[in-house]
């Protein structure tokens, strides 16, 4: 690991540290991504095993929804007093 003794912080790169960890060449961020999509199939196939797969897809809408107003937001604001 790549420590820096002045600031005490990490400087290295998690994907020299966590290559391979799922697949080989996948980075951390690509794990998770992962690990998140099959955690989100797995909650869609219990609701539709238990008739609620409408009611499911409205409510995953709606968080989608919501990050893009948020994501478009933080873009509008980096845009009006970004660099």
């Amino acid at each position: 690991m790549a420590w820096s003794r002045r600031r005490q912080a990490y400087t290295g790169s998690l994907d020299r540290e966590f290559r391979g960890v799922v697949f080989a060449g996948m980075t951390a961020i690509h794990g998770v991504a992962l690990f998140v999509a099959a955690y989100l199939l797995l909650l869609g196939r219990n609701a539709w095993k238990q008739g609620e797969l409408g009611q499911f897809l409205w409510a995953l809408a709606m968080v989608v929804g919501l990050l893009a107003i948020i994501a478009l937001g933080v873009a509008a604001w980096g845009w009006v007093f970004g660099p």
